[in-house]
């Protein structure tokens, strides 16, 4: 239990950016630039105030040592960029990446990990760790300072405000301690249900958090002394709360929960489609979550739901919004910018582990590709945006910064120069861009001046076949290909990033059919159906008499592999299962497709009933 806790305390731990303080009716005022605290604000509301460009490029890289998971998100004040990663906290300078400072200084590893992302205010860096210490440091020089001794691991984001530092801790307990004399400002701390992981907000001389064990809570600043406690009865997600005009928003399952600030009442109820993935996020008077359906969903106040867009993997990670756009991390590090106004995509990068050496490169394939995720959300400061993986790299991304490299392709199917049958080929190549990501409506593919049908997945940096939707949920498969007749074909694949920069890799491969004579078909990567029994992992085709082509036997345990596409003026034959592999049988019959249009289901212990054909190419 505990650590399942703790994986979802990943997603809490945010720093942010400029302080603002949402008064009511959405009206900002600035409180210092010298402050940063968790998700923007002191109402953590994930709003960061300004403009960022549509297309963002790699500025800077810094690979930090000893790092497994990063679960700092940094702050940035004065140009310093401030963050825990693994057994060090780091200042690190803005405009070029290099280390302004780090701790230990010596370069040996603390006692703990810091996995918490610091608050910044009044010249000093707060920031808990496992050690069971909130550490508090000079912020232009690293110095230590002081230290608040607790009985667990600080996970959670501090706050500051009036003197005061207040953060939650593991051992169940809320603190407040004073900056100037480092005592408690009332009874040394608040004792809660259970663990603290999510940021405290204050508002309006109160103090709110939650706890592990779903419990809301409502608490003086000033006295410790509790306002009212609150536990809704399907729980909170865990990954804190958010204010707006005095209401606390909270998520438990795939409802938005609106809590009065003042009597711990529902005021409202938001529903979405799927279960929510982390906290609210509040900007332009609209709320932004992420759903564990791969959906992002823009409401406005009232509720109803604006826009929706789907992504191509799950954000696991809180959302942070600018004036313009919504940025979304997925579990399998692509970030994507949303237009905050629409929800079109008009951008994305797919984040790569840096600690690899090009010349590996090579070498890869969609499941050895070197890339990384983020377990933090980023941070989005002065048109520009930061992102911390959990491969130890900081990476500054900016529209400034220059971008003159084309995309790379590291591998093609069919591989150059390979022989290989004509039936339901599956052409596919992984492709990767460094420098502001590969545009995704830029990538096509043509054999011998022919469009084939291809989408690129930044999720695994990888171009492939589309599916075919085109029977619902009974079915998705990857468009099937007419047999391509025998002799020398030549592929063009092109594709362009972001920026511009295009690239186009020519190869040439040879058909021979005879190669592959029907229910001798090596297996291909086409995906189960069960629900129509039309294929499996088997295709085969060969040619016949009068132009037929005969449909590949497929594999018993796969429901049936798919047939060859017709091409000749001959009916379109079934051939039976092999052996081992069982034909068509009384209970499914095989269709009599019209002559020359398709190919006929494959063998096994479910038949099939073939496809119609794609245009042909």
């Amino acid at each position: 239990m505990m650590n399942s806790l703790r994986l979802f305390s990943a997603t809490l731990t945010m720093a942010a950016t400029i302080v603002t303080v949402q008064a009511a009716y959405g009206q900002a005022a600035a409180v210092t630039p010298n402050t940063a605290f968790y998700r923007g604000d002191i109402e953590h509301s994930g709003y960061y105030p300004g403009t960022t460009p549509p297309v963002l490029s790699v500025a800077w890289q810094h690979i930090l040592p000893d790092v497994k998971v990063a679960y700092s998100t940094p702050a940035l004040v004065g140009g310093v960029l401030y963050l825990g990663a693994g057994k060090h906290v780091y200042a690190i300078n803005e405009k070029d990446g290099t280390t302004k400072w780090q701790y230990p200084a010596d370069g040996t590893a603390a006692s703990g990990d810091f996995n918490c992302s610091p608050a910044v205010a009044d010249g000093k860096v707060f920031i808990g760790s496992e050690d069971k210490n909130l550490s508090v440091f000079d912020a232009s020089t690293g110095e230590l300072l002081w230290q608040v001794p607790t009985g667990a691991a600080v996970e959670c984001p501090p706050v500051v405000d009036n003197g005061t530092v207040f953060f939650g801790c593991n051992d169940s307990s809320i603190y407040a301690i004073k900056e100037s004399d480092q005592k408690p400002l009332w009874g040394g701390q608040f004792r809660s249900d259970g663990p603290v992981f999510s940021a405290p907000i204050i508002d309006d001389g109160n103090l709110f958090f939650a706890d592990a064990n779903s419990n809301l809570y409502a608490i003086k600043e000033s006295t410790g002394e509790k306002i009212w406690t609150y536990l809704p009865t399907s729980g909170v997600t865990p990954g804190g709360a958010t204010f707006k005009n005095s209401i606390m928003y909270v998520v438990s399952g795939r409802t938005i929960l609106g809590i009065s600030a003042r009597t711990g009442e529902i005021r409202s109820t938001f529903t979405v489609p799927s279960n929510i993935n982390g906290p609210v996020t509040i900007a332009n008077n609209s709320i932004y979550v992420a759903g564990s359906d791969q959906d992002i969903y823009c409401l406005n106040f009232h509720g109803t739901v604006l826009w929706h867009t789907r992504l191509q993997d799950i954000c696991v990670v809180p959302l942070v919004v600018s004036d313009s756009y919504v940025y979304a991390t997925s579990r399998r590090g692509v970030i994507s910018a949303l237009d905050s106004t629409t929800g079109n995509i008009v951008w994305s990068y797919a984040l790569q582990n840096s600690i690899v050496h090009p010349s590996d490169l090579a070498k890869v394939t969609k499941d050895t590709l070197p890339q990384s995720r983020t377990d933090t959300a980023p941070l989005v400061q002065d048109g520009k945006l930061f992102v911390e993986t959990n491969d130890g790299t900081l990476t500054e991304f900016s529209g400034k910064a220059p971008d003159h490299v084309a995309p790379v392709v590291l591998s093609v199917t069919p591989a150059p120069d390979a022989k290989i049958s004509g039936a339901n080929i599956q052409f596919g190549a992984i492709v990767t861009d460094t420098g502001s990501g590969i545009n995704p409506s830029t990538v096509s593919l043509k054999v011998d001046g022919f469009t084939i049908p291809v989408y690129y997945d930044p999720s695994f940096s990888q171009v492939s076949i589309q599916f075919d939707r085109s029977k619902g949920s009974l079915g998705i498969t990857r468009v099937l290909l007419p047999t391509l007749p025998d002799g020398l074909r030549t592929a063009t694949l092109k594709l362009t990033d972001w920026r511009g920069n295009v690239v186009t890799k020519v190869w040439s491969f040879t058909v021979d059919n005879s190669n592959n004579p029907a229910g001798t078909a090596p297996a291909s990567e086409l995906p189960n159906d069960q629900a129509t029994g039309a294929q499996g992992n088997t295709a085969g085709a060969a040619p016949l008499q009068g132009g037929q082509i005969a449909g590949g036997a497929g594999k018993a345990a796969n429901g049936g592999g798919n047939g060859g596409n017709g091409i000749g003026g001959g009916p379109v034959v079934v051939n039976p299962g092999s052996t081992n592999q069982a034909g068509y049988t009384p209970a499914h019959p095989a269709p009599l497709p019209p002559v020359g249009t398709t190919g006929g289901g494959g063998g096994g212990t479910t038949g099939g009933v073939g496809f119609p054909p794609p245009p042909p190419i």
